[in-house]
């Protein structure tokens, strides 16, 4: 293996009664700037479910919370589900916080936070953790509780799938899932969506990892079961209430950007599937990714999405290893794209993004995906060269390809090696987070593989590295020397 980290409990996981009974979801907080930060609890209702509850907050520069420099009062009823989120400004920039709230004679776990540096601010290395596709019965959290223990994180990003709405079982798949139970079907009222967060905010792994950074997320409507507009609807309003992120004002795009000094510009995309499966972008061409990169100052732009931007070419995978693979994805009737929400249903918006990205010579373009269910390395290419690089984070918990055993994981491996490329890594084995790191000379992808069939039991491994030179606009070098089990050896220790 390239390197491991040991397995470690959560730290800071709440064991006082009190605290248990009124804020049994722990504390968030999310959507960094330079001077602002989103914080967010929920106060547990009583028996009286919709009565209302005071809230105090504190914000200080100190983990003994003896040095405040914000506080104040708020109220939460049933209305918003008796969540809290409160928007601090005037903070410092680049600067670490603590917060805590009070409510009902309880206090909450004291939770960690950082503004973003400001937009001038010349910082040596900034890192972010990535992860996505996390349903609850498919596995442990154990990714969460990984980047919980890392303090040197300027943000944890979700690029999507936070509930893995759509992750129906899939034949043969197997998972001895340590501590989750299943789940109930997908959620469709507003009940259910708010009891369906309430369920993976249970979790002391993820809340371990909500108290210790903020968290940057898509938008959450990004699955084929939300293509109907109340279900959508129900899922914005469970999203906005339950995730400590900013509320865009009518009419506001969702899509936003959020910098770390002159370092690293972070935009934040989605897509969606329609009710017949096909992929779909924001309406507004001004929200698209490259329309935002040319007002992006930062040395790296790194474009986080759901969809793998790259083209990737599986048409003679055997019919049945893509039957049973487009299962997995919970891909339309008849379709064998490996990636789960493509762009190869948007060929000539996609050759408009990456034709104007490559004509108005902007340098450094990174995009990062999640929810192919596997992780991959490779170069985003247009007409005969390449333009920018692109890095698929592994899932969470969800099944991966592996998972469909050695015949199913080595076809797809040998035909998307044949045929693109493009693609200079791909691993179809693994669940866990990514790393990026970035600094004036370069920017790096690390890949760690955490079991999500244990818990806190084997250590977080690094199992691949990507880099890019600045100023390449490809991956420059692939570190996968001791990359992952082979389908055949994953297969047997399952």
């Amino acid at each position: 293996m390239i390197a491991e980290r040991a397995a470690t409990r959560p730290a800071g996981e709440p064991t006082d009664p009190d605290r248990l009974s009124v804020f049994r979801h722990g504390v968030a907080s999310g959507d960094p700037t330079a001077d602002s930060v989103v914080l967010w609890t929920r106060i547990t209702p009583g028996s009286d479910h919709s009565s209302h509850a005071g809230v105090v907050w504190e914000v200080t520069t100190d983990p003994g919370m003896t040095r405040p420099v914000r506080s104040g009062y708020t109220i939460t009823s049933a209305e918003r589900d008796h969540t809290v989120k409160i928007d601090v400004d005037g903070l410092a920039p680049d600067t670490t916080y603590h917060y805590r709230f009070t409510s009902n004679g309880a206090m909450s776990e004291i939770g960690r936070t950082r503004t973003a540096p400001a937009a001038d601010a010349n910082i040596d290395t900034l890192e972010l953790g990535f992860v996505a596709h996390s349903p609850w019965s498919a596995g442990c959290f154990g990714a969460y509780r990984e980047l919980s223990t890392r303090p040197e994180l300027a943000a944890i990003v979700h690029i999507g799938d936070y509930l893995g709405l759509g992750s129906a079982a899939v034949a043969g798949v197997s998972r001895a899932s340590v501590g989750h139970q299943p789940a109930t079907p997908d959620p469709i009222s507003l009940a259910d969506f708010r009891s369906r967060y309430e369920l993976h905010r249970s979790d002391p792994d993820l809340q371990a990892a909500h108290s210790a950074a903020p968290w940057i997320c898509t938008s959450p409507c990004t699955t084929s079961s939300l293509a109907d507009d109340d279900v959508a609807r129900n899922a914005k309003q469970a999203f906005f209430e339950w995730m400590p992120v900013r509320e865009p004002r009518t009419g506001e795009a969702s899509d936003r950007s959020i910098g770390f000094g002159s370092r690293v510009d972070l935009f934040m995309t989605g897509t969606r599937r329609d009710e017949g499966g096909a992929v779909q972008l924001p309406h507004d061409p001004s929200s698209w990714p490259s329309t935002n990169l040319k007002r992006l100052g930062a040395q790296w732009k790194v474009v986080a999405s759901p969809a793998m931007v790259a083209p990737v070419n599986v048409t003679p995978l055997d019919p049945a290893a893509a039957s049973v693979l487009a299962q997995l994805l919970s891909l339309p009737p008849g379709d064998t794209d490996v990636t789960a929400y493509p762009w190869d249903g948007l060929d000539d918006d996609r050759r408009a993004m990456l034709t104007e990205i490559d004509s108005s010579a902007t340098d450094n373009v990174v995009f990062v995906a999640g929810d192919s269910r596997m992780s991959w390395a490779g170069d985003v290419p247009v007409r005969d060269r390449s333009v920018a690089a692109q890095f698929g984070i592994p899932p969470v918990s969800a099944a991966v390809v592996g998972d469909l055993g050695p015949a199913v994981a080595d076809s797809v491996t040998s035909t998307v090696s044949a045929l693109n490329d493009h693609v200079r890594h791909l691993d179809p084995s693994s669940q866990g987070f990514g790393v990026l790191l970035a600094d004036e000379r370069r920017l790096r992808m690390q890949i760690w593989s955490v079991s999500a069939t244990e818990q806190h039991t084997r250590p977080a491994q690094l199992i691949a590295e990507y880099t890019v030179a600045s100023g390449a606009r490809r991956i420059t070098e692939v570190n996968s020397s001791a990359v992952a089990p082979s389908a055949a050896e994953y297969a047997g220790r399952q």
